[in-house]
């Protein structure tokens, strides 16, 4: 039901001038984390969804709570993205993301997409 009302809101309001990402070590964005039952959904580029729920299982100890995300044919919509990735570990990710390794990580599918310019935000 609030990813429904957050979905219109969301498609209501159009799209974000720039969409800026995290990644998590596990390669994951947004909340959207690998080997999640909403990933087919949440990654659909051609979604009609703006907004999604996010049911983890098992809930993750230093955020234990579900989540909402935007979906990436909403993304698809922004015409410019930026990507922030900070810290070896979280560069080697990206790395592999780049040649096309990962492909269940949230990233990768990311990555692949036709999306806008993608700007890449890199700190050690």
């Amino acid at each position: 039901a609030q990813a429904g009302r957050a979905s219109e809101a969301l498609i209501k309001l159009g799209p974000a001038d720039v969409v800026l990402f995290g990644m998590g070590a596990d390669g994951h964005i947004a909340s959207l984390f690998p080997n999640t039952s909403v990933l087919p959904r949440a990654l659909d580029p051609k979604g009609e969804d703006a907004c999604v729920a996010v049911q983890l299982d098992p809930l993750p100890q230093e955020a234990g709570f579900h989540r909402l995300s935007q979906t990436l044919s909403h993304w698809l919509r922004s015409p410019r993205w930026m990507l922030s990735v900070s810290g070896a570990e979280k560069m080697a990710v990206l790395e592999q993301a780049l040649n096309g390794q990962g492909p269940e990580w949230p990233v990768s599918a990311l990555l692949q997409a036709l999306g806008p310019p993608m700007t890449l935000w890199i700190s050690p």
